[in-house]
């Protein structure tokens, strides 16, 4: 059976040249032989922004906006100053996109470096969703999660940048309704917004993927003397996440530093221009370049080149 392999953004006009080097790092490094459907649910971007981002197009992948309002997620809280309210969009895939079967979606803020298109045939074992672990959430905010009702021992806390998501396998535990019961219960105390709201809905019905398609800092922190101990706590050798740091398929760069900043040290930032340069947004230099004095950029540059 020919699998269906769509993945999802979701973005407004402000982040769109981010999405475009996105995109390009993602089809430079996808299958050839294979067909992808990237569907884009569009905030708001610009006509010519749109124009710029489809002329990413192949002919094995196909590039659609999906037009939808933040008004609809007015209800739902922003807690953290450099998310818009697109990041919920994830939330309405299941009724969305009720034609398709199984996505991958991705956050803007990601670099692909090798080919994801075995992602789409990862079996999840019957769960609703394919997720990387949170280290640092899941073995030391133990108060925290409590607090937003994650009780299920077994669970361990997810990052919502990179999903499989199984969209029938939602739709069949009414995740949006389970979605709205949630945030009514737990609205006034979440500071992580839909990672959280996932989290909570989903404790218990998720497969926990491989962090090389989800390779944030914190797991190149962890190999640090004073937080070792969480890798005992992992299925992961410390071979394996030293090998990530230069061999991930996803690198994301989740935090206020992003690959678009020259003060970004985390691995693969440094490809970031390589593929920016391929889109209508080449030549834009860093977005924090004139913020930082010559000791910090000298500083910044010692620190990616050494560490």
């Amino acid at each position: 059976m020919t699998v269906k392999r769509t993945a999802v953004f979701a973005c407004d006009n402000n982040y769109a040249g981010y999405l475009a080097t996105t995109i390009a790092s993602l089809i430079d490094n996808f299958e050839s032989s294979l067909q992808l459907e990237i569907i884009i649910f569009d905030a708001g971007i610009k006509n010519n922004s749109k124009d710029s981002l489809l002329k990413l197009s192949t002919d094995n992948i196909s590039i659609h906006f999906f037009p939808i309002e933040e008004q609809i997620f007015s209800d739902f809280p922003l807690t953290i100053s450099h998310i818009s309210l697109a990041t919920y969009f994830r939330l309405k895939l299941p009724s969305l996109l009720n034609k398709h079967d199984k996505v991958v979606y991705l956050d803007v803020d990601v670099l692909i470096n090798k080919d994801i298109s075995d992602m789409w045939n990862i079996d999840l074992q019957g769960h609703s969703l394919g997720a990387v672990i949170e280290p640092r959430m899941s073995f030391t905010q133990y108060d925290y999660l409590e607090k937003i009702g994650l009780t299920e021992k077994k669970h361990l806390y997810f990052n919502a940048g990179v999903l499989i998501m199984d969209l029938n396998c939602l739709r069949d535990i009414n995740f949006e309704e389970k979605v709205a019961n949630y945030l009514f219960q737990y609205k006034d105390v979440i500071e992580y917004q839909d990672q959280d709201i996932l989290n909570g809905v989903l404790q218990g019905n998720v497969h926990y993927i491989s962090p090389k398609y989800n390779f944030m800092p914190e797991y190149r922190t962890i190999l640090k003397p004073n937080r070792i101990w969480m890798l005992d706590k992992l299925p992961y050798t410390k071979s394996e996440i030293e090998s990530l740091r230069s061999n991930a398929n996803i690198y994301h760069y989740c935090g206020k530093r992003k690959a678009w900043m020259y003060s970004c040290t985390h691995d693969g930032a440094d490809l970031y221009i390589k593929y920016q340069n391929s889109t209508d947004w080449a030549g834009d230099s860093y977005s924090d370049l004139r913020e930082l004095s010559i000791f910090k950029k000298l500083s910044l540059w010692a620190k990616k080149r050494f560490y």
